[in-house]
């Protein structure tokens, strides 16, 4: 039985990647559980493509649109003064950020490369590249 039952309906709505379809395959040739749930499935989804297509009735748009101008007017009276807030709040956040930051005058590159370099190296698929860049003294 396969672990994920949402594999069957990706697969059978041509969601799966090759190789990922592939392997439903080589499972569905061997497992008759799954066979039988991917023709559930496959059942269920004639079923509900089988039914009929049904227009709601006119007063639901009639009541819908008058609630969605309340629902307008509401959220634009929010949003007149929540707006400038929100922009006034960004701007201290960013003052305090700068005021708060000490100048810095020179940043050692080659330093921090070096320590990059070394903690992605302790990674086994990372691969460490060096090259010299013009304007970075080491």
């Amino acid at each position: 039985m396969i672990e994920d039952p949402t594999l069957l309906s990706a697969h059978l709505d041509g969601e799966l990647t090759d190789i990922e379809a592939n392997a439903i395959e080589l499972h569905l040739a061997s497992c008759s559980e799954c066979r039988d749930e991917l023709d559930g499935l496959r059942a269920a989804r004639a079923a509900v493509r089988g039914l009929p297509l049904l227009n709601p009735p006119a007063e639901v748009f009639e009541n819908l649109l008058p609630r969605r101008s309340e629902n307008e007017a509401e959220q634009s009276v929010r949003h007149r003064w929540l707006m400038p807030v929100a922009a006034a709040m960004v701007a201290v956040v960013v003052a305090v950020g700068v005021i708060a930051t000490p100048p810095t005058t020179d940043i050692p590159m080659h330093r921090l490369a070096v320590q990059h370099a070394a903690g992605s190296a302790a990674q086994p698929d990372v691969l460490l590249i060096s090259v010299p860049i013009e304007g970075i003294a080491r």
